[in-house]
């Protein structure tokens, strides 16, 4: 690392003093050699933004997938035995609280074991609740919009639009399809 530091500075110097060195001998050179050590300086300095960027990447990256797997074990424990996806409000930060690990380090286990987000994440779960919901005899009164709220979603469009998104159909279309009461 040292080495290539004084080669940097090096070849800095040397493209600051050859405009100076030049001079003497064409006019034009001068003007080639300022474009040439400022489009020097333009590269150098993008590669080392991208190298830096590539190094907080790489940190950011150091949660290995088998700590990833327990984390979100721990959130699916967590949910399933406190169905805290059931709050409309809930919030990555409120959850990180409650498990003690950091909101950055749920992203990235989540993004790693199950590759989307979590309020994707969320969503999934709430969606499974909605489809126990409208296969119990007993709640087939219940419309979409209560269906929802029980569900933790805001309202019922909401629900209707990612249930049908990740089912395939509509909520009623399901109940409809799936359910075994009269």
């Amino acid at each position: 690392m040292g080495i290539v530091i004084y080669f940097n500075v090096y070849i800095s110097v040397l493209f600051l003093l050859l405009p100076f060195m030049v001079i003497l001998f064409h006019g034009y050179i001068l003007l080639l050699a300022i474009l040439l050590s400022f489009f020097y300086f333009l590269l150098k300095s993008k590669i080392f933004a991208q190298s830096q960027q590539k190094d907080k990447i790489d940190s950011d990256d150091l949660v290995s997938y088998e700590e990833s797997r327990k984390i979100v074990e721990d959130l699916d424990r967590l949910m399933q035995s406190e169905k805290l996806y059931l709050y409309t409000e809930l919030e990555l930060r409120q959850v990180a609280y409650i498990i003690d690990i950091s909101e950055d380090k749920i992203v990235r286990a989540l993004w790693k074991v199950e590759q989307h987000s979590f309020e994707k994440y969320l969503d999934d779960l709430r969606i499974n609740e909605a489809c126990d919901i409208l296969l119990i005899p007993e709640l087939e009164l219940l419309d979409i919009h209560e269906i929802a709220l029980e569900c933790g979603f805001r309202d019922g469009e909401e629900l209707e639009i990612i249930f049908k998104e990740k089912i395939g159909v509509t909520p009623d279309e399901y109940r409809e399809r799936y359910s075994y009461y009269d």
